[in-house]
């Protein structure tokens, strides 16, 4: 069996010398376990066409890195159908989350032993794939702050304090949603969450009843135009109440189209950053679309 091992040096964070001998550490491992591995480091400058190449005659893609790792290597991965595998290496690792993949070398050669998959949806966003889910307002703010200061890993308290700069520098993006061809909320204020995956950084998981593989997409919009309203937004999801507030949009669809009043708004992508311009964005499920290498 080959296996193309792809690993990110910038992901989580910021120890790339221990990352790095983890990943040497799994390579060696799989090797001498008698898999084939092709060794290719990921990074920015990196086309999808580029692992596209490496992926033609693998069986398995092992993408040691975070959730970015995973947005950037999908489009290839659903090209070829080749199956991945998430060896955490990130901030919050959602995509390893959800299936129960570990940082334990043993876990990921056990997995490739016994090789059961699983096929999950993916989804678009004008576009571009994404796996996890989508986000626009203090979210994706945020997400933009880190990725304009970033110059390595990152951690928690990296998002802590642009989280704090973004309350600070105030401002809330307007939006008009529309769920399957019917307008559901016109010029509002507030946070959007278009979800894939019932994950969610720091545990908040506003889709806590998303699955990959419903077919569908999970939207949630919580309406507020100032910080203490954005305060209990994220109090009432972080409790799960969430779902009892009348004025809260839980609901799903196979289509969102999103209109931007205000101008460009910073959207987020499996927690990557991506720069929207008017006048609107359309996301829109892929059914059975990513073979997942499933753990033991």
């Amino acid at each position: 069996m080959r296996l193309v091992f792809l690993h990110n040096p910038s992901s989580g964070r910021g120890n790339r010398g221990r990352a790095a001998d983890r990943n040497l550490a799994a390579i060696a491992a799989a090797r001498a376990a008698g898999f084939a591995v092709d060794d290719v480091e990921s990074g920015p400058a990196r086309r999808p066409a580029d692992l596209r190449d490496h992926l033609r005659d693998a069986d398995a893609l092992v993408i040691a890195g975070g959730d970015g790792s995973v947005h950037h290597a999908a489009p290839a991965a659903i090209d070829t159908g080749i199956p991945i595998y998430h060896f955490p290496r990130g901030t919050e690792n959602l995509f390893a989350r959800e299936f129960g993949m570990t940082r334990s070398i043993e876990d990921l050669l056990e997995a490739l032993r016994r090789f059961r998959t699983r096929t999950i949806d993916t989804a678009v966003a004008n576009g571009r794939v994404f796996v996890i889910m989508a986000g626009i307002g203090f979210d994706s703010a945020v997400v933009a702050r880190v990725a304009g200061s970033r110059r390595g890993g990152v951690s928690r308290a990296d998002y802590l304090r642009h989280g704090l700069g973004v309350i600070r520098d105030w401002a809330v993006p307007r939006l008009t949603i529309s769920i399957d061809g019917r307008e559901t909320v016109h010029a509002q204020s507030g946070q959007l969450v278009v979800a894939n995956f019932r994950s969610y950084a720091a545990h908040l998981n506003p889709a806590s009843a998303a699955r990959p593989d419903d077919h569908t997409l999970d939207i949630i919009f919580a309406p507020y135009a100032t910080r203490i309203g954005l305060a209990r937004r994220l109090a009432a999801i972080g409790s799960q109440t969430h779902f009892d507030h009348a004025d809260i949009l839980t609901t799903s669809g196979r289509a969102v189209r999103i209109e931007l009043p205000d101008g460009p708004v910073p959207l987020q992508l499996d927690g990557e950053s991506v720069h929207i311009e008017p006048p609107l964005l359309e996301l829109s499920i892929r059914p059975e679309t990513l073979n997942v290498l499933l753990p033991a």
